[in-house]
C-alpha cells in the first residue's frame, strides 16, 4: 500500500496495524491503518474543507470507529480535521 501511494516509510506498527510515512509526490505526513469495520486507509495530513466535503459523515464515523478499536478518547468536536489531528497524534505516541 505504501509502494502504491509513493509513501516513504518512516515507522510500523504491524500489531497496532500502523505504517507512518511521508507522500513523496505531496509533501506531506501521510498514515495507512487497518481498521476491523473500515479496512485499509490512507490518510493524509492536510487543512480539510470538512463543511463542504461529501464525505463528512462517514470521516466523522471512521475517526470514532478507528479511535474506539485503539482505546483511545478523543475530544468531542464536530471537525473532522480536529479529530484526525488529535487522533493521529495519538497513534504516533503509540507506534
Amino acid at each position: 500500500m505504501a509502494r502504491a501511494n509513493k509513501i516513504a516509510i518512516v515507522k510500523i506498527n504491524p500489531q497496532l496495524g500502523v505504517l507512518l510515512g511521508r507522500s513523496v509526490p505531496l509533501g506531506a505526513d501521510a498514515i495507512i491503518f487497518v481498521s476491523g469495520s473500515h479496512g485499509v486507509q490512507v490518510w493524509y495530513e492536510h487543512d480539510g474543507d470538512c463543511g463542504a466535503c461529501e464525505e463528512y459523515a462517514e470521516c466523522i464515523k471512521l475517526l470514532w470507529d478507528y479511535a474506539d478499536e485503539l482505546g483511545i478518547e478523543l475530544t468531542r468536536t464536530a471537525d473532522p480535521t480536529k479529530m484526525a489531528e488529535e487522533l493521529f497524534a495519538k497513534v504516533k505516541e503509540m507506534v
